[in-house]
C-alpha cells in the first residue's frame, strides 16, 4: 500500500458470510485464524471516528512494516 490506509466510518452492522454483525471500520484488521506473509503500508494507518483502533491484530503477520505510523483521530481511548 502506497498511500496509506484511511478509514472514516464508525461502528456499525454488516454482513458477513450471510450474518449481520456488528463491525468497526478498523483500517486493518486480521482476525483469529487470518494471517498474512508480509504487509507493507507507506503513509500511515489512520482511522477517524471515535473508538475506532486503526489496526486490530489477532492472527499472524510474518512481517508488518508500517511508515507513517498508527494514528486514531477520532480518539475515545483515553480510558484504556
Amino acid at each position: 500500500m502506497r498511500r496509506g490506509i484511511e478509514t472514516f466510518g464508525g461502528t456499525g452492522q454488516s454482513l458477513v458470510k450471510g450474518v449481520v454483525v456488528t463491525l468497526s471500520a478498523i483500517a486493518l484488521s486480521i482476525k483469529p485464524g487470518g494471517s498474512a506473509r508480509e504487509i507493507e503500508i507507506t503513509g500511515g494507518i489512520k482511522t477517524n471516528a471515535p473508538g475506532v483502533p486503526p489496526i486490530e491484530h489477532y492472527g499472524a503477520i510474518e512481517t508488518l512494516r508500517v511508515t507513517g505510523g498508527f494514528v486514531a483521530a477520532g480518539g475515545g481511548f483515553d480510558k484504556i
